[in-house]
């Protein structure tokens, strides 16, 4: 006999494990640049910025600590020659309210501590090139069977 449980939001049967009545959200990719590096994280819409924060931590051997990251978003800019701007993510924020979907971009910058104190210190801009290609353009290569047609010396 199957039983519904309203308040749990779970639906009981007697040989299965209960089996929540909406299913998980599925898995989303985040592209988080720095520098000359891409990292690529699986996380949920339902994580916050310091859930992503906590896996990059990991993601980078303890190197840095959570509190000395900052992820960005770009700022959709007005002009094409202006240089881009970038909004900080808050550490509370959830991925979802954020409108940040599959294959989304952020960015990730650290804390550079100050030289007497570690507080006077200052948070490193966004420094991440702009995709270049690698200049492979194909080459036309004349066809062979083109090879003695045309004009001929006499």
């Amino acid at each position: 006999m199957v039983q519904h449980h309203p308040e749990m939001n779970l639906v009981l049967h007697p040989f299965l494990k209960p089996l929540p009545l909406f299913p998980q959200s599925a898995s989303i990719y985040l592209r988080i640049k720095r520098q000359k590096t891409v990292f690529f994280v699986e996380t949920t819409p339902q994580e916050t910025v310091l859930q992503l924060k906590q896996k990059l931590f990991n993601i980078l051997n303890r190197e840095k600590q959570v509190k000395d990251m900052k992820l960005e978003v770009k700022q959709p800019g007005k002009q094409a020659t202006a240089p881009p701007t970038y909004a900080t993510l808050e550490d509370s924020a959830v991925l979802e309210t954020l409108g940040l979907e599959n294959d989304g971009e952020l960015f990730l910058t650290f804390w550079i501590p100050g030289e007497s104190n570690a507080a006077d210190g200052k948070w490193e801009p966004v420094d991440v090139p702009e995709f270049d290609p690698l200049g492979d353009e194909v080459e036309e290569v004349p066809d062979e069977s083109e090879k003695g047609k045309g004009k001929t010396s006499a």
